[in-house]
């Protein structure tokens, strides 16, 4: 059985995101009939009171599949689900959780689901968007942007 190591002490990740990228998985979540994208309102930083992408970083021992499904479970809930990769981006936050900028080359997922999303500590509120919008978080868009070179719509 692998060992999955997850969440560490503050100053050992201030330490972690001063010195190298993190690997994180991105779900951008699409309603292809009503040509939407789901957001959720953060509740805390990356983007404390914008709207963002749900996801997270990559735990050691972890595939990218298995960090998506708990992204998903945890942010929103959501157990069932289709995915397909859709590209790589590497992002700058201008702040974590632990208060450091940081690095991440993101692993960006189309997400298509019939399960409701549901609130939790990670956000606020949900919301279907039809277009990028200036309250969203600058990698929201960047991610959006990614996803969107690859839909028919």
């Amino acid at each position: 059985m692998k060992e999955i190591v997850g969440y560490l002490p503050d100053e050992t990740y201030r330490l972690i995101l001063r010195s190298v990228p993190l690997a994180c998985v991105e779900a951008a979540i699409v309603d292809e009939k009503r040509k939407e994208y789901l957001l959720g309102k953060r509740t805390r930083n990356p983007g404390k009171g914008m709207w963002g992408v749900i996801g997270g970083r990559v735990f050691r021992g972890e595939s990218l599949e298995e960090a998506l499904q708990r992204e998903l479970e945890r942010e929103a809930e959501i157990k069932k689900f289709n995915y397909q990769f859709v590209a790589h981006e590497s992002l700058f936050a201008e702040t974590s959780e632990v208060g450091e900028e940081y690095h991440v080359i993101s692993h960006i997922y189309k997400i298509t689901t019939d399960e409701t999303p549901q609130i939790t500590e990670e956000n606020s509120e949900f919301k279907w968007f039809k277009r990028p919008e200036s309250s969203w978080h600058h990698s929201a868009t960047r991610i959006i942007s990614q996803l969107q070179k690859h839909l028919t719509w």
